[in-house]
């Protein structure tokens, strides 16, 4: 099939449009040219039509940026809101393409997309070699696009001919890149699920591909199966698949708390009327506490679940996952590393990185980034006595509960952080998104919650390997650099502070607000109250209003304990007769009264009195409300 390839430019442009088409021609593409002229030669409303036309056609734009084409009226004003449209709604690609001196960097919708030549030279300031150098990379990218949309095109297709068989209760997982060298290991696990064993554990250590080896089987495999999910382990597992699995997809009413949610589900899927393949990923060291997994046992046997966890979970039949092959290793290196090869500098590499995939990839990212050759980044790992088979055994096995072991291993990880040059303001924008949770998190959220001007930080953390992206603009830090990251930066409520801001605002309920429409956000403030240690009168607040939310949601013993946080920062740094340390005492007095706790009650709305009378007066009517509450009480 033909695909369409717009290039839009100037007018004064248009040789280097010329030169670049010529490399375009191998490629089975048909060029659909888009300049400022089409308004000066067409009369009426033709010119609108054949723009509209061009742009609504293509499958891929080339911009060819220069003072001309920025300062074009026609461009900015028509052009370039409509592309901009079709890759937000559609997720059309568009490669811009600096080819003379300009101010682009100031321009936001440029700071959010990849440019090239990737360092931002343009190109009629490089020798004609890398002039054509780099032509051939944009090349390069047009067909590797141009390959990925064949393949999800299949993938469609597929999806069409198998929906009215596949009933998928929740969201498809994100893929970036394609997974190497698993081919055993996802055909055994093809074997093990079609077994009388239904519940089966891909245990690892982090950072070798368990979440990958699960996703490519899961698209492969779920077409297969009348019933699919995939469901992302945060906090526990009724909320993972509460959040997972949308209430009213399955028929319960939006009103209802948490645990109806979650009742409501386990019933709705034990009562299917076909196999159900679920997916439960990345399942934490929080599982201890995590009574309701065990109901995963309880499941009819119509359901196949598979996990993937660093811990050992009972009830699972456990697959053990090791790491990559040497050669696997090899090619990982160089699908992201693009300057000269050295074999045996780069099976060095992988060896002291203990074919674990994550380092390799990082270590790739950061010769690429550098632009170093391969064997000085080796001199260096050399130096820095770098040599992860100190701290990965043979075969690989997770190590929880070997501290010495898993010490070693993040003190090299440190390693490859200060490898990677990370400057100031990315150093910030990384620690903070270490405390969120391992989700793919919109950019545009991140922007908004950190108070950042532009994404120039976060695109350089994506090249550098801390971040991923997806086609979709969203980030995701990986739950082992995210460990990493937090050992190096040590986050605190200073700063996370813009963070904790933005999300206290978002659980905030005012009145005549849906506080179910708040849930959301508790995933994230919850990992931000888990990751962030010291006590401020900002973190108490987040606190409360968690409290405030997991009420709403019927989960009181959760309200009770981020309400007893709460209260001992508040007691801790707040005067003895604060208005909101009385708030607190409040809040704490009616979580116990729905106990059913009437002691401790009691206890503390006279608390709450006695403090709102000495500030506010006898006649403010807060002191009528806890008045009305202790009457509730002794009642």
């Amino acid at each position: 099939m033909i695909k369409k390839l717009c290039i839009g430019f100037s007018h004064g442009d248009a040789a280097w449009k010329n030169r670049i088409a010529k490399h375009l021609k191998n490629l089975n593409i048909q060029d659909l040219y888009l300049t400022e002229d089409d308004r000066k030669t067409l009369t009426g409303t033709d010119w609108e039509v054949k723009i509209k036309t061009k742009i609504n056609s293509a499958d891929i734009f080339i911009l060819l940026i220069s003072i001309e084409f920025l300062s074009s009226q026609s461009i900015n004003q028509y052009e370039i809101p409509a592309i901009l449209k079709r890759r937000r709604e559609e997720g059309i690609s568009v490669i811009p393409v600096i080819i003379k001196p300009c101010a682009w960097k100031i321009i936001p919708w440029l700071q959010e997309i990849q440019v090239f030549p990737k360092d931002g030279t343009p190109l009629s300031m490089l020798e004609k070699p890398e002039i054509e150098e780099s032509i051939l990379q944009i090349v390069m990218q047009v067909h590797q696009i141009l390959e990925r949309n064949a393949e999800e095109n299949i993938k469609t297709n597929s999806l069409q001919e198998v929906k009215l068989s596949t009933h998928i209760l929740t969201s498809l997982p994100k893929r970036k890149i394609e997974l190497l060298g698993r081919e055993r290991e996802l055909k055994e696990l093809e074997e093990k699920i079609k077994q009388s064993q239904r519940l089966l554990l891909i245990n690892g250590m982090g950072g070798i591909g368990k979440t990958e080896v699960c996703k490519r089987f899961f698209m492969e495999h779920y077409s297969q199966y009348p019933y699919a999910a995939w469901v992302d382990y945060t906090d526990s597992f009724k909320q993972s698949l509460t959040t997972a699995i949308k209430a009213e997809f399955i028929g319960i009413p939006e009103t209802s708390n948490i645990d109806e949610r979650f009742k409501g589900i386990i019933q709705y899927i034990n009562n299917l009327n076909g196999e159900l393949l679920l997916i439960l990923d990345n399942i934490s060291k929080t599982v201890t506490n995590d009574a309701d997994l065990e109901l995963l046992f309880q499941l009819q046997s119509h359901v196949r679940v598979i996990a993937t966890s660093r811990l050992i979970i009972d009830g699972f039949e456990v697959y053990p996952l090791d790491v990559l092959s040497e050669a696997s290793c090899i090619q990982l290196f160089y699908t992201f590393y693009k300057g000269k090869p050295d074999d045996e500098s780069v099976k060095e590499i992988v060896w002291l990185c203990r074919f674990h995939t994550l380092s390799v990839e990082l270590l790739a990212r950061t010769a690429q980034n550098s632009m170093k050759p391969v064997k000085v980044l080796l001199d260096i790992l050399r130096k820095k006595g770098f040599n992860l088979s100190d701290a990965i055994p043979e075969p690989t096995e997770t190590f929880y509960g070997n501290e010495n072991r898993q010490k070693r291993f993040f003190d090299h990880l440190l390693t490859l952080f200060q490898l990677t040059n990370v400057t100031e303001n990315e150093e910030f924008l990384l620690s903070n998104i270490s405390v969120l949770p391992a989700l793919y998190i919109p950019v545009e959220d991140i922007k908004n919650w950190l108070e950042l001007e532009t994404v120039e930080d976060i695109n350089a953390s994506i090249k550098k390997g801390w971040l991923k992206s997806d086609d979709n603009f969203n980030i995701y830090m990986h739950p082992v650099l995210g460990e990493v990251v937090r050992q190096r930066t040590k986050p605190d409520s200073q700063k996370c502070a813009s963070l904790i801001r933005s999300l206290t605002l978002k659980l905030n309920v005012e009145p005549g607000e849906n506080p179910m429409e708040k849930v959301p956000f508790v995933v994230f403030a919850e990992s931000v109250l888990r990751n962030i240690h010291d006590e401020t009168v900002e973190v108490a607040m987040l606190a409360n209003n968690m409290s405030m939310i997991y009420q709403a949601m019927g989960q009181i013993d959760r309200a009770l304990e981020f309400q007893l946080k709460d209260l001992a920062i508040s007691e801790r740094l707040l005067d003895a007769n604060h208005p909101s340390l009385a708030t607190s005492y409040n809040n704490i007095s009616m979580i116990y009264y729905s106990m059913g706790q009437l002691e401790q009650a009691l206890e503390f709305g006279l608390k709450t009195i006695a403090i709102f009378h000495k500030v506010l007066g006898s006649d403010h009517p807060l002191l009528a409300t806890s008045y009305n509450n202790v009457s509730l009480i002794y009642r």
